[in-house]
């Protein structure tokens, strides 16, 4: 049974990445989005699964809570005003996308340092190109089934969205994974 103190810990760490998700799903809402939702670069995607990575999957509820505040936030000026179920679809592809990205590398094994050839392919692949396509279907889904995006408008939506979260994954997760690698290698020197 885990300790009072490890729970806190825990809940503090889901508290900070719920809290970074959202200002990484503001920045990238800053860049135009399409449908008001799929951004052409999505930071939150990088950050939660770096998150996901270095902390272990066990944070997933910080990107799940930071999802749909984040969804809530850009979703109120849009009319009608976004569903509360419409951000927990959303959320919860972006969560799926982002503990499914984790768990693909763990069972590759791909080393958080990508210092090794096949690590830095195996990430571009398993992590860049194939858990990302979760967060898009989930999430043009749920807008179409909320009423917030026509049939038709499907497609270029996912299509956007697919790319905003590759390019964040591609982009923000290992410039944070060497940071935090390079953090800890400096913490085992002095």
């Amino acid at each position: 049974m885990a300790g009072t103190a490890e729970v806190t810990g825990r809940v503090a760490r889901c508290a900070l990445l719920a809290t970074v998700y959202v200002a990484g799903a503001l920045l990238g809402l800053s860049f135009d989005p399409v449908s008001d939702f799929a951004a052409l670069v999505w930071p939150a995607s990088g950050l939660a699964l770096a998150a996901l990575v270095l902390g272990g999957r066990g944070l997933w509820p910080g990107v799940a809570a930071g999802a749909p505040a984040a969804n809530l936030w850009a979703g109120w000026s849009l009319e009608p005003q976004v569903h509360p179920l419409v951000a927990v679809g959303i959320a919860a592809g972006n969560t799926a996308g982002a503990l499914l990205g984790a768990w693909l590398l763990e069972r590759a094994r791909v080393r958080p340092a990508l210092d090794r050839l096949r690590d830095v392919v195996v990430f571009i692949g398993l992590a860049g190109l194939a858990s990302t396509l979760v967060s898009p279907s989930v999430g043009a889904l749920s807008l179409w089934l909320g009423g917030h995006l026509d049939l038709a408008g499907v497609p270029t939506t996912w299509r956007a969205w697919w790319v905003g979260d590759a390019i964040g994954v591609l982009i923000v997760t290992p410039v944070v994974l060497a940071w935090a690698t390079a953090r800890r290698e400096r913490g085992r020197l002095v």
